[in-house]
């Protein structure tokens, strides 16, 4: 098998990856609605995800979710500087 590690802002390109690690920014740092961004960014891996991929993040426990190809597996309630996070894998259809 063959594998490769890349740091890319996933929104900005896409590698051909079958597997996203990812703990996007929240807190006071992000000078956004954290919330909103954690949206966005589930929205594009889901969009360009194949099928077999999974996606292994720290999400806001506020954003709201929804896809149709991915397929919540594993998650744990957890607490970032007092923020509600989500520790989870989703896998790709």
């Amino acid at each position: 098998a063959r594998t490769e590690l890349t740091l890319a802002d996933a929104c900005a390109q896409w590698p051909d990856a079958t597997l996203v690690i990812s703990n996007p920014p929240h807190g006071g740092r992000v000078k956004a609605n954290a919330v909103s961004l954690h949206e966005q960014f589930f929205a594009h891996v889901a969009s360009r995800l194949p099928a077999g991929g999974r996606l292994v993040w720290i999400r806001h426990a506020n954003a709201t979710l929804a896809s149709s190809r991915l397929v919540r597996g594993a998650h744990f309630n957890m607490s970032l500087a007092g923020q509600a996070m989500v520790l989870e894998r989703w896998d790709a259809s």
